[in-house]
């Protein structure tokens, strides 16, 4: 961490800044007493959000059981369905 009293630091800002940028904080002080402190910025975070997919697979399982339909089945209910029509 760098130090420098405010008549300094305000005389050489860009100086200051550019340790800033680089990730080190820089301590301004008056008549020997740290005042302020100036932190390097947090990096960014990401503007868009990882999406997760829910295991709607895993959902069904813990809801139903692992019981599945044959394909005769479910043939037999979309054909049902379909002579409604």
């Amino acid at each position: 961490m760098k130090t420098a009293t405010v008549e300094v630091f305000t005389a050489h800002v860009a100086d200051y800044l550019g340790c800033v940028e680089a990730g080190e904080e820089v301590a301004l002080s008056r008549e020997g007493r740290v005042i302020a402190r100036v932190p390097p910025a947090p990096p960014p975070q990401s503007a868009i959000k990882a999406v997760t997919k829910p295991d709607i697979m895993a959902r069904l399982e813990s809801q139903y059981g692992s019981h599945c339909m044959s394909a005769e089945g479910s043939s037999a209910i979309l054909d049902a369905v379909r002579s409604r029509e």
